[in-house]
């Protein structure tokens, strides 16, 4: 068997065995890096450490950022939007010291539209959370956002941006 074929195969095997807590190889313009799903996920949405897509590093590379990153992310069901954590866990209520600061990156692009955000809890009942942000940030295509919800548990929230839109699961302790 020619050594491509096997290698490609390797790379194959690798990227199917990308769940759990395992450490998943991601490859991101021709280098292999590693992202390993940490606690705190919920609902269909892992939290993960390390390799981040590689469509995400322009907004990084351009504020100094690095394929290192060692923040908490996770990736929306529908990939075009990802959800880094500076506050993980995120906490019910209007906490400060961290504040839920959440940055989101899009895939898809904001064309000066604001990013509305629905919050439900996935528990069903209970209240609905509204909120918005404007286009106003920079490099790339991010959304900086403070996202409170009044009672802990995983939350289903629906990101709408220029014409796109996705979901995320978000977890929220007491």
């Amino acid at each position: 068997m020619p050594r491509w074929l096997v290698l490609a195969l390797t790379c194959l095997g690798v990227a199917a065995c990308g769940s759990g807590t395992h450490p998943t190889r991601v490859a991101v313009h021709h280098v292999i890096t590693t992202r390993l799903a940490i606690a705190g996920g919920c609902g269909t949405t892992a939290v993960y450490r390390g390799g981040i897509p590689g469509w995400t590093k322009p907004a990084f590379v351009d504020s100094g950022g690095s394929a290192g990153f060692g923040v908490p992310y996770s990736v929306a069901d529908g990939g075009n939007a990802v959800a880094v954590l500076f506050a993980h866990p995120l906490r019910a209520g209007h906490p400060s010291n961290p504040f839920n600061k959440v940055l989101w990156i899009m895939r898809e692009p904001r064309q000066g539209s604001p990013l509305t955000i629905t919050a439900t809890p996935l528990s069903g009942g209970g209240r609905t959370v509204h909120a918005s942000f404007p286009a106003d940030s920079s490099p790339g295509e991010i959304y900086p956002s403070y996202v409170n919800v009044p009672r802990a548990g995983c939350w289903h929230v629906t990101l709408r941006w220029a014409h796109h839109s996705d979901t995320i699961d978000l977890r929220y302790r007491a």
